[in-house]
């Protein structure tokens, strides 16, 4: 069998034989490891099943026609993926509120504005960053930081030197940085 340019090989070909395009195979197998994954964050950035659905269906379209634009150099696929869907959310909810409401809607309907939007995907990108963090690290930033507690009662409370939950928050703290540059984010 040979193959066109722009195609990937045999082993790249779907079942009869026909050759693939190298861009849909990698979008195919991105659909595989991380369409679950986006999914789940999706859903909870909307609230919404079937919207969460399209939109992830549209972050792999987005993916598929700018795959000549990922640089392995500047992150990972499943990064470049949420960068991706950071914006497919921003979009979905200004189509979605720009739409007429549907007669009987309820007016206290909680609708996500742009800006909500972005917020809440800008929070599940730090929270997912954070999951990444090994759980010393994680928990001292945790209750430093989020619990407002002092260096000193978390370090009782975990029966370590009190240098040691300082060291801990500052290499999470630069963990977590390093994996939201990572994700796409930029720092200051």
């Amino acid at each position: 069998m040979t193959t066109s340019p722009g195609t990937a090989g045999p082993d790249a070909s779907v079942p009869g034989g026909v050759a693939v395009d190298a861009a849909e195979v990698a979008i195919r197998a991105d659909v595989e490891a991380h369409g679950g994954e986006l999914y789940h964050v999706v859903r909870r950035a909307l609230g919404d099943d079937q919207l969460a659905e399209e939109v992830v269906q549209d972050v792999f379209v987005r993916a598929w026609r700018a795959d000549d634009r990922w640089d392995p150099e500047r992150g990972s696929r499943r990064t470049w993926l949420f960068a991706i869907a950071r914006n497919a959310i921003v979009d979905a909810v200004r189509r979605r509120d720009g739409r007429p409401r549907v007669v009987g809607e309820p007016d206290e309907v909680d609708l996500v504005t742009p800006d909500r939007a972005q917020q809440i995907a800008d929070r599940l990108a730090i929270q997912a960053a954070v999951r990444k963090l090994g759980a010393p690290h994680r928990t001292a930033l945790i209750e430093v930081h989020l619990r407002g507690r002092p260096y000193d009662e978390v370090a009782a409370d975990l029966d370590i030197p009190v240098g040691t939950v300082r060291s801990r928050v500052f290499h999470g703290l630069r963990k977590l940085r390093d994996e939201l540059v990572e994700q796409g984010w930029s720092h200051a």
